[in-house]
């Protein structure tokens, strides 16, 4: 949004004239059931910046532009922030909980035993992890499509280090 507004007082025409800003699934659900978790590390900020940047024109990407229709969300690690260059200042600005990961707070959280932290895949939750894209679509070949744009991206760019694939 343009202004920062409280939240009260926001109505539906300020929703409306922001819709462009709003997370896609949040306006209306996206019902894409065939989905992939790319779990990345950032070689390079500047790079990973650019890929970013590149990655963004793939959001809600419309089969008529891409060939086969997709959507693309993209959440950060405190150590993903910091390794694309996020200032010590707003670093500093988040909650402790995110600051420490789920691995840090495994023990308050009840991951203990057989869920604990070194029994988890790919190395999740560690400081390699620095991002995680989600990818969704309408069928299998539309899932195999949208990685192949999403490596290819990776490739284009480099800075950026598939660590685990999970769907």
């Amino acid at each position: 949004m343009n202004t920062l507004v409280r939240a009260e007082s926001l109505t539906a025409a300020d929703l409306k004239d922001n819709i462009h800003d709003i997370q896609d699934n949040v306006v209306a659900p996206i019902l894409m059931r065939y989905g992939r978790h790319i779990f990345v590390k950032f070689n390079d900020g500047a790079k990973a910046r650019a890929w970013l940047r590149n990655m963004f024109s793939h959001v809600n990407a419309r089969r008529e532009e891409r060939g086969t229709r997709f959507t693309i969300n993209i959440g950060f690690t405190h150590e993903g922030l910091k390794a694309l260059g996020l200032s010590q200042r707003s670093l500093n600005s988040f909650p402790e909980a995110f600051k420490v990961g789920m691995r840090g707070r495994a023990h308050v959280v009840g991951d203990i035993g057989p869920h604990a932290p070194e029994h988890w895949e790919g190395g999740l939750g560690g400081p390699d992890i620095h991002a995680m894209a989600w990818l969704r679509t309408d069928s299998d070949q539309g899932r195999e499509e949208a990685t192949r744009i999403f490596r290819d991206e990776i490739e284009a760019t480099g800075g950026v280090e598939i660590r685990f694939v999970q769907d």
